[in-house]
C-alpha cells in the first residue's frame, strides 16, 4: 500500500506539471517602422522684436505693398482739397480678370508709384507711397538689423571661410543650418525644426546661394573681390541698394572701375551706365 500510495503521488505530480501555463517569451523590440506613439502637433509663431529710435516728423511717407500677386495698373488719383476720411483706391491687382483693390488709409494722401504700370509685381512688395496728414514717428532699421533675430550673436569673424569648408564638401544642407543659425540668429531648436519638414531638403538646394552672398560682401579671409570685379569687361546688370552698407565707398569705386558696373536698374531694362 505504501508503494502504492508513493506511484500515485509522484503520478499526480508529473500530471500538475504537465498542465501548467506554456512558457512565455521574452520580449523583444518592435518591428521597424512601428509607430509606437503619436503627438498632435501645434502651431507656434516665431516672433521678431526690435527696439527703434524714432523721430516726430511733419506728414511722414510710407510704403503700401501688394496684397496679392499680379498685374498692377494704377488708377488716376485726384489731389484731394481736405483729409481724406475714407479709404483712397489707388490701383488694383489683376489675377486674370479678377480684380484686388489697393487702397491708401484714410488719413493719407497718394504720393506717388514704386513701380511702372502694369508690372507684375509679388505678395508684400511696395507698389505706392502714401503721406500721412499730421505728425507721425519713423525711424529706420539699420541694414545689419533687417534679416536677422534681435539680440542674437554677431556672425563670426570666419563665417564666409566656414561657409567655403562646407560649400568645399558639397554639405549644402549644413551650410543652410549654418546661415540661419550664425548669420540669421535662429535658434538652433528652431533649425533642427525646421530640418523635419518636408520642404527642407529642396531649399538646401539653396544652400551654395549664402556663400556667394556673403562673398560679395566680403568678411573673414576673404576680402571683397575688388580686383576679380574690375577685370569683369562684359556688360554687366546689376542692381543696387542702398542699404548695402559694409561695401564701403573705397572698396566700391574699386569695384565699379568698369563703367558697365555701374548700372543701376530703375525702372527701364534699358540702362545705360552712368559715367
Amino acid at each position: 500500500m505504501r508503494i502504492v500510495a508513493v506511484l500515485a503521488a509522484a503520478s499526480l505530480l508529473t500530471v500538475s506539471g504537465c498542465s501548467g501555463s506554456p512558457a512565455q517569451p521574452t520580449p523583444n523590440l518592435v518591428p521597424r517602422g512601428t509607430t509606437v506613439t503619436t503627438v498632435k502637433p501645434v502651431r507656434q509663431d516665431l516672433s521678431n522684436m526690435l527696439s527703434l529710435t524714432g523721430t516726430v516728423g511733419l506728414n511722414p511717407v510710407f510704403g503700401i505693398v501688394a496684397p496679392v500677386g499680379g498685374q498692377v495698373r494704377y488708377l488716376g488719383v485726384a489731389t484731394p482739397t481736405s483729409t481724406p476720411t475714407k479709404p483712397t483706391r489707388v490701383a488694383n491687382i489683376y489675377v486674370g480678370s479678377k480684380a484686388t483693390p489697393v487702397e491708401v488709409p484714410a488719413g493719407a494722401t497718394f504720393a506717388g508709384r514704386l513701380v511702372d504700370d502694369r508690372s507684375t509685381v509679388t505678395a508684400g512688395m511696395p507698389i505706392v507711397s502714401a503721406r500721412f496728414v499730421g505728425y507721425g514717428i519713423a525711424a529706420s532699421i539699420d541694414a545689419s538689423d533687417a534679416y536677422r533675430v534681435a539680440g542674437a550673436p554677431t556672425p563670426p569673424a570666419d563665417y564666409t571661410d566656414h561657409l567655403q569648408e562646407l560649400y568645399d564638401a558639397d554639405r549644402r544642407s549644413d551650410m543652410l543650418e549654418y546661415f540661419l543659425t550664425a548669420g540669421v540668429g535662429q535658434p538652433q531648436v528652431a533649425v533642427d525644426q525646421m530640418k523635419q519638414l518636408p520642404f527642407w531638403e529642396g531649399l538646401a538646394e539653396l544652400g551654395p546661394t549664402v556663400l556667394y552672398d556673403g562673398l560679395q560682401l566680403g568678411g573673414g579671409q576673404t576680402p571683397l573681390p575688388t580686383e576679380l570685379l574690375r577685370s569683369i569687361d562684359v556688360p554687366v546688370l546689376s542692381i543696387a541698394s542702398t542699404s548695402a552698407r559694409r561695401v564701403s565707398g573705397t572698396a566700391r569705386a574699386s569695384a565699379m572701375a568698369t563703367r558697365r558696373l555701374n548700372c543701376v536698374i530703375r525702372r527701364s531694362p534699358n540702362c545705360k551706365c552712368a559715367s
